[in-house]
């Protein structure tokens, strides 16, 4: 936090980029709480009593008890809140609030983290300010995904991209002036084993697991349950959904956002399944050397079917 709003301090008068993402909220609850009542931080300046230009650690856990939550798991939000808080405070003072953009955005879900299913998954907060660009209090259900935002800055900046350079995602500055337009027709998603395309109405899901996978699980009973609860898995926290481990899955995200009524059997969705089968393997295309499944055969790429046994 320090560092961050050193940069803001010497690069107020010029255009800037600034990333501050913190890891606060990874790990354990209770190691959140833990970090704030310890008495002494070892850093590289040696030990500290608390972190430079940050607010009172010793104060976090009081507002939040006397707001009646519990401090240990309520710490990590508060704090992060405050540190936020912080940056916009200073964005203010050095008077370049109302043009800087800020963007504040999840990595994740959490009791999903590593599926791709959408809630608590996929689908994460993205909230951004730009007070002489984007109306206040503006809400969209437009479709955008995380590669989306290096093209809206480059966008924003007027950035000319060198001959035959490729990006993954598209620019989003449409949506800063109608919420309504439209940015892409459906986000990509990948997870170890697992890719994914979804559209606004539909989700559709494929597990397909290497031929290094598929050996190392044939060797026993530890063995599989790593490579399916880890995160090369493609499954990992959202193995509670009974269609985890089917290899193609299809929701109605419309009627079904939970995702657990599983329509890939249903021969009134073929059509359907077609057209997102197009979309999966058009954006698999995209990465050079890289196969998966029946889709860019080849390497070290697995069927469906694979581990039935």
């Amino acid at each position: 936090m320090s560092a961050a709003m050193e940069f803001l301090e010497e690069h107020k008068d010029q255009p800037f980029f600034l990333y501050y993402g913190t890891t606060l909220l990874h790990g354990p609850n209770k190691e959140w709480y833990n970090s704030l009542t310890e008495k002494e931080l070892v850093t590289a300046e040696g030990f500290l009593e608390k972190p430079v230009g940050i607010m009172d650690r010793e104060s976090v856990i009081t507002r939040l008890e006397e707001a009646g939550l519990d401090p240990v798991n309520n710490a990590g939000y508060l704090w992060m809140d405050d540190s936020l808080g912080m940056l916009l405070d200073k964005l203010e003072e050095l008077g370049i609030a109302d043009n800087t953009l800020v963007c504040f955005v999840a990595d994740h879900g959490s009791k999903r983290k590593g599926s791709l299913y959408t809630i608590d998954g996929t689908e994460v907060p993205c909230i951004i300010s730009w007070p002489a660009g984007i109306e206040k209090g503006v809400v969209t259900e437009e479709l955008i995904q995380n590669t989306d935002f290096v093209s809206t800055w480059f966008d924003l900046a007027g950035v000319e991209l060198p001959e035959g350079y490729k990006m993954d995602g598209v620019s989003m500055t449409p949506l800063f002036k109608d919420r309504n337009a439209p940015v892409r027709d459906y986000v990509f998603n990948e997870m170890g084993a697992s890719r994914a395309v979804k559209t606004k109405e539909w989700s559709y899901m494929t597990l397909r697991f290497t031929t290094d996978q598929v050996e190392e699980m044939r060797k026993n009973e530890r063995s599989i349950e790593k490579t399916l609860t880890g995160l090369s898995g493609g499954i990992s926290r959202g193995r509670d959904n009974p269609n985890a481990l089917s290899y193609h899955q299809l929701y109605n995200l419309k009627k079904d956002r939970a995702e657990t009524n599983n329509l890939v059997d249903n021969p009134k969705y073929a059509g359907t399944i077609e057209e997102l089968r197009a979309m999966l393997k058009e954006e698999l295309l995209k990465f050079e050397g890289r196969p998966y499944g029946e889709f860019v055969p080849g390497g070290n790429a697995q069927g469906p079917g694979t581990f039935d046994d």
